[in-house]
């Protein structure tokens, strides 16, 4: 997530997108906290001196803005980041990680020059390239990397991805700076061991070591002063309205330049009007339009639809803590009551593929054969009620148990993403056909993610989006001793689970591996922590002057370094 500039940034203008301001001032570093003012004041001051290294061209310039209906809730706290957009972000705009898959999903160097594993597998060496600067002129080092590796392995910092460190030494010795680009670290052998320095975003050392550790979670450098070292530079942002950056004029080419002057992500909550955005030229990407919006997207001279596969997971994250949603049974039944197939139909056009678990098609281990289980089947469903000891008790249409407590419980929906809003209200309406009673609730994304990685865990379901990665570990998820953890939004305590869970870290080979992949498929299945809909393609409605646009399962920003607007179709808004 880096970025270029070259414009003499005391008189920097923050152009929200359509001619919109989104700020602006004598200086970037006015009106914020002194933390944030000394750190946009190093940023402002290289920009203004460094030389625009990037390569020159007719698909160089201009500005491109995406308009998504939640904003990057977590910024660029990579330490803590559970929620797609803030990773997305992360990864490709403003910051590097170590290594990055390319589009065959081979690992690359990317911050890292080179790396090497020990024959035994316990050693594990990178070498940093030397020519990788924070934006605000400070080199990229060593040290950087072992400082994120200590903070995201801190308890007190509360990493939702802890889980990824689980066999890498974390004591003193764990981890090495060798000199300023070469960093060792100690772990035992698996065979994950590369895999989180693709998905680990590095973190400014000089910046925030002397941050005291419990004030790391929220810290205002995340959303209001984020010093990256990737191809874009963060310029400013407007709350829950947009965020701005420029390219990095300093980002080695061979890495992947920006090819756009600026990058604007617009929050619009609303999605008729982030359709008639994109109509208009206010955006120029609009990401998962909804299926009725998508055939005028296509029918448009103007506009175009790309699609790719997805690792995004459709899901209602059931909280097992709760005495309606505790017997494994009533989980069972509201898959087995509801149809997945048609709401898949209803809500994508059918386009993805039915989910029975958190390892997406194509991912390691994944088993076809899962897409079929757990079909639509009404008869098996009550009957499982009945056998947990749900049964209408009274004749009021609803079904209780022994005590008289009804089989009642609510699901949580973001307010602003209709789609999710959809899963529950078809859930609503299929499951009180059965004697369940669902209650319906909305809500800020942000306050969203607070009940359900919070401590209150204050939801009995929440419609989310998991995406998953392609070494699966749950363990953040479903480990019994990680119950207290942030994303352990189920709650779930399972022996058999737990057993897999340690076990598919320590496979001694790739077939080891699948196998145990296959049988925790078959336990997750059984437990149903969570309703598991389908895995969406990704889609997204395009302005046709914007070139070099691919979705695929990385991410979709991805790519983002190859945008580009063509030459005839740039506005003047592009150019300030």
């Amino acid at each position: 997530m880096n970025d270029r500039r070259y414009l003499a940034l005391a008189t920097t203008l923050l152009v929200a997108c359509g001619g919109e301001s989104g700020g602006g001032g004598a200086s970037l570093a006015a009106g914020l906290p002194p933390f944030c003012t000394e750190a946009m004041a190093a940023v402002d001051a290289w920009l203004g001196n460094v030389s625009d290294q990037r390569a020159t061209g007719a698909e160089y310039g201009g500005q491109v803005s995406v308009g998504v209906i939640s904003d990057i809730v977590q910024g660029m706290d990579a330490l803590v980041t559970n929620e797609h957009a803030s990773a997305q972000h992360q990864l490709f705009v403003n910051l590097m990680s170590l290594l990055r898959h390319d589009a065959d999903l081979q690992l690359r160097p990317y911050l890292a020059e080179s790396w090497e594993l020990s024959e035994d597998g316990t050693e594990l060496t990178f070498r940093l390239r030397d020519d990788i600067r924070w934006h605000d002129g400070t080199p990229t080092t060593a040290a950087d990397v072992a400082f994120t590796f200590r903070r995201m392995t801190d308890p007190a910092v509360g990493s939702p991805n802890a889980s990824v460190w689980a066999r890498y030494d974390r004591g003193p010795d764990g981890v090495e700076v060798v000199d300023e680009r070469t960093v060792r670290f100690r772990m035992e052998p698996h065979l994950s061991a590369l895999d989180p320095w693709r998905s680990t975003a590095i973190m400014p050392a000089h910046i925030l070591e002397q941050v005291p550790v419990e004030e790391l979670r929220g810290h205002p450098f995340h959303s209001q002063c984020p010093v990256g070292n990737g191809p874009f530079v963060f310029r400013g942002r407007v709350p829950d309205q947009n965020w701005t950056f420029a390219a990095n004029p300093a980002f080695p080419e061979e890495l992947g330049q920006a090819k756009v002057d600026r990058y604007v992500y617009r929050v619009i909550p609303d999605q008729s009007t982030l359709m008639a955005e994109l109509q208009a030229g206010g955006v120029d990407l609009y990401i998962q339009p909804l299926l009725e919006q998508q055939e005028a997207i296509r029918s448009s001279g103007h506009l175009e639809l790309v699609a790719g596969p997805s690792r995004s997971l459709a899901m209602v994250a059931w909280n097992t803590r709760r005495e309606v949603l505790a017997d494994k049974r009533v989980r069972q039944a509201i898959t087995l009551a509801l149809d997945r197939a048609q709401m898949m139909d209803a809500l994508r056009g059918g386009l993805g593929r039915l989910a029975n678990g958190t390892i997406p098609p194509g991912g390691r281990g994944y088993d076809p054969g899962i897409e079929s289980r757990m079909a639509h089947d009404p008869a098996r469903a009550r009957d499982l009620l009945t056998e947990a000891g749900w049964v209408d008790r009274n004749g009021d249409g609803v079904r209780e148990n022994a005590a008289g407590t009804p089989l009642a419980l609510t699901i949580s929906f973001n307010s602003d993403n209709l789609e999710r809003q959809r899963i529950a209200q078809i859930i609503q309406a299929q499951l009180s056909e059965y004697g369940i009673d669902v209650g319906l609730e909305s809500g800020e994304w942000g306050t969203i993610v607070e009940r359900v990685t919070g401590p209150s865990r204050d939801f009995d379901g929440v419609t989310l989006s998991w995406i998953s990665e392609f070494f699966v570990d749950d363990s953040d998820l479903f480990l019994s001793d990680r119950v207290d953890g942030p994303s352990a939004f189920a709650g779930l305590e399972s022996p058999a689970v737990d057993r897999l869970l340690r076990a598919i870290p320590a496979a001694k080979s790739l077939e080891d591996l699948d196998r145990l992949y296959r049988e925790y498929q078959e336990v997750v299945l059984d437990e149903q922590p969570f309703l598991f809909l389908y895995y969406g393609d990704r889609v997204v409605g395009l302005n046709r002057r914007m070139e070099g646009v691919e979705m695929d399962v990385r991410g979709e920003w991805a790519t983002i370094t190859d945008w580009w607007i063509r030459s005839d179709q740039r506005r003047l808004a592009d150019d300030r």
